[in-house]
């Protein structure tokens, strides 16, 4: 039980779904149980052969990628999302980290290598200042939570500022993403495996030209995950 005083507020100002508001029992997160049920969760816990891996193959030489939910317009992966890069709220992100890698953990008996390393896809300095935090690193920090594994968020940073490029083109957002990424500190990640880790994959053309740096750093293998997939390749 509560506080007197916790009562109070949750009785005034209740714990709500980020999707549909309704009021969640003490045994729901962010999101109810029916929103749950139609958030669109990846079914397909083999981590080297689903949309992604098909995706990205011939683009970048993967050794394994996963994402957790399909990304449709009014349904809760859209509402977690939002939640995550426009209310201020961080700690979803990390929510959401720790019930992927759960997933993967306990469906695919996934286990990363020893030589593993989490690579969130960095913000401008500029972004992050407005932000406060960078969604694609907060989500990391969920993944490393249970895996065990160590995030760098230094050695690939992003240099060029750009506004969104959700509605871009592939085409577009490579020209636009061409010498947006780079990679100052090489000898942090030389020798591991690393995992690419974003938030969203749309046409891959972030991931392809975070890869184009990484791989300078002379990696052992590379990796991706995101939250959600909404490609419209």
């Amino acid at each position: 039980m509560g506080s007197p005083l916790t009562d109070f507020l949750d009785l005034i100002y209740p714990n709500s779904c980020i999707h549909c508001s309704a009021e969640l029992s003490q045994a729901e997160w962010y999101y109810c149980f029916r929103c749950e049920a139609e958030a669109g969760f990846n079914q397909n816990y083999s981590i080297s052969q689903n949309q992604l891996t098909e995706i990205l193959h011939g683009r970048i030489p993967i050794r394994y990628a996963h994402f957790m939910l399909y990304f449709y317009r009014n349904t809760v992966a859209q509402s977690i999302l939002h939640e995550l890069k426009y209310n201020n709220n961080p700690d979803i992100g990390r929510y959401m980290g720790r019930i992927h890698a759960r997933l993967l953990r306990d469906e695919a008996n996934f286990k990363p290598y020893a030589d593993t390393v989490l690579l969130p896809v960095p913000l401008h300095p500029k972004k992050l200042r407005k932000r406060g935090y960078n969604q694609a690193e907060e989500y990391a920090k969920g993944l490393a939570d249970v895996f065990k594994i160590d995030i760098n968020s230094t050695a690939l940073v992003r240099k060029k500022y750009a506004d969104t490029l959700t509605k871009r083109g592939r085409l577009l957002r490579w020209l636009t993403l061409k010498e947006t990424y780079m990679l100052e500190r090489p000898q942090e990640i030389a020798g591991k495996h690393c995992i690419l880790v974003d938030d969203v994959f749309t046409t891959g053309a972030t991931l392809e030209r975070c890869y184009q740096e990484v791989k300078k750093a002379d990696i052992k293998s590379i990796s991706v995950l995101t939250i959600a997939f909404a490609s419209r390749i």
